[in-house]
């Protein structure tokens, strides 16, 4: 068993990482990969008994599929820009604070059994990972921002577990290698952006 786990996890980081890539690109491919890395990151997790985090990768797998037939069909032409003001994600992240806050307390007063306090943040970056991947099915540029903040957080709190005697390095430091690599596909979504801003400002020029 722990070499079928090691290569379904080693398989899963190596999907993440090509999805990336794609995903930089803007190609509906990288949805294709990401869905991978979900249905290995599943079966792994459920493996392990991590039921709660098994079923969070099917979320994935449905977001998954809905961003590639959406690149693939409704959002082929348009490149990245920023769609949503900011308010819009203000509240946003209201909601998502409000409803990690819920499901925490709702777990903790249940009987699933001992729930540590710091588990909280794992709900909430969770959460906030759900909705970076529906603003990247849309090709919001802010997707990435939410993306590095939770890849962040998910580091230094798989820090914190490995010091409470869990082993979490191994994912501590990926998550770290995936919060650079948003950085990156966050850099060239906005080189793109600039590059198209520019493109429409000099064809009204001409036009005008």
């Amino acid at each position: 068993m722990p070499q079928v786990l090691s290569l379904l996890e080693i398989l899963s980081v190596a999907f993440v990482l090509v999805y990336l890539y794609y995903a930089s690109m803007q190609k509906p491919l990288a949805w294709i990969f990401g869905v991978l890395a979900s249905v290995l990151s599943a079966i792994y997790f459920w493996q392990l008994q991590l039921y709660g985090s098994s079923v969070l990768q099917w979320f994935y797998i449905l977001q998954g599929l809905n961003g590639f037939f959406t690149w693939l069909y409704f959002e082929s032409n348009r490149k990245a820009s920023r769609r949503y003001s900011f308010t819009y994600h203000v509240i946003a992240l209201l909601v998502i604070l409000s409803v990690s806050v819920g499901i925490y307390f709702f777990i903790k007063s249940s009987s699933f059994g001992a729930y540590k306090g710091y588990n909280y943040f794992d709900i909430l970056f969770a959460l906030g990972s759900i909705w970076a991947t529906q603003l990247e099915t849309k090709k919001d540029i802010v997707c990435w921002d939410y993306w590095i903040a939770c890849n962040l957080g998910y580091t230094a709190l798989y820090i914190y577990q490995s010091f409470q005697g869990e082993s979490m390095y191994f994912y501590s430091a990926l998550m770290l290698l995936l919060a650079v690599f948003s950085y990156w596909a966050r850099r060239k979504w906005s080189d793109e952006m600039l590059k198209e801003n520019q493109l429409q400002s000099d064809t009204n020029k001409h036009q005008s």
